[in-house]
């Protein structure tokens, strides 16, 4: 019987995959859309901010996303040093009033 992957695997897989290959084709589809002098407007104002939104970032993905997947006991020194200062960071803007990015489900202390 064939060994079955682990869902950790397959995700991790896919997320290559994807940080890969497909970083590479929709730049490459958002640039083709943004040169085609036939794409509607609205079309090719999305892909303009798309790849703005894509530069200023630094990038597509969010590494910290991934880190955040990884056990504490499991960090390095540096990764959990990331992970306290983020903490601090939200810490002090749920403190101060502003609005918390929670789309995550978490709350201000994870």
């Amino acid at each position: 019987m064939a060994k079955r992957a682990k869902p950790a695997e397959v995700k991790s897989e896919i997320l290559d995959l994807i940080e890969t290959e497909g970083i590479k084709a929709a730049t490459r589809a958002a640039i083709a859309i943004c040169n085609d002098d036939k794409a509607a407007a609205p079309a090719r104002a999305t892909m303009a901010g798309f790849l703005f939104r894509a530069a200023s970032l630094g990038g597509f993905g969010k590494n910290a996303d991934r880190e955040s997947d990884i056990p504490l006991h499991e960090m390095s020194p540096e990764q959990l040093d990331m992970r306290v200062q983020k903490a601090f960071e939200r810490i002090d803007k749920y403190v101060r009033g502003e609005p918390l990015d929670l789309d995550d489900g978490g709350s201000p202390f994870d």
